[in-house]
């Protein structure tokens, strides 16, 4: 069974390393996120990064043979920084849980797309989108940004993730 890692780089250098490793015969991505932005009266949707300076890699490969290979990788390529790890575990993959979670966010392409939904007695409902169910990992909305602040844990450690969410109405 294969394991996600998740690797920690310089800003930037994202893309670039993902090649490289792509290139390496490793099997590694960026998630990223669609933001919606209004300009001019047309809504635009951009893909950024889900997660700034995380690049994701799916290997078969136990933690020690890829800790090895990232140590040789450092030495040709300039802005791999760290693998990420559990502080109180050996394996830096994520967890089957942390793994499912984000799976089921992204979309074949790796892609975490806009929800939609509607806030009612100050509860938010979310009606289409990927954020359907998970109503609860939302801890901040911002209706003129379109945007919502999740909680998502990555090696154990929670972290803040903005995503494209469109409020229709308040009721």
């Amino acid at each position: 069974m294969s394991h996600w890692y998740v690797l920690f780089v310089r800003g930037g250098y994202e893309q670039e390393i993902n090649e490289f490793f792509n290139l390496e015969g490793l099997a590694s991505f960026i998630p990223k996120k669609d933001e919606i932005f209004i300009r001019q009266g047309k809504k635009f949707i951009v893909q950024k990064p889900l997660y700034k300076n995380y690049l994701f890699i799916e290997s078969d490969l136990s933690q020690l043979q890829l800790s090895q290979l990232l140590k040789s990788f450092k030495q040709r390529k300039e802005g791999i920084i760290k693998l990420l790890a559990y502080e109180d575990e050996e394996t830096p993959a994520l967890s089957e849980e942390e793994r499912k979670f984000i799976e089921r966010l992204l979309n074949k392409n790796k892609v975490l797309e806009t929800s939609i939904g509607y806030i009612e007695n100050d509860i938010v409902v979310i009606t289409e989108g990927p954020l359907v169910g998970f109503e609860s990992s939302i801890t901040k909305i911002d209706r003129h940004k379109r945007r919502a602040t999740l909680n998502v844990d990555i090696c154990g450690r929670l972290t803040e993730v903005n995503v494209s969410l469109e409020i229709l109405k308040k009721i």
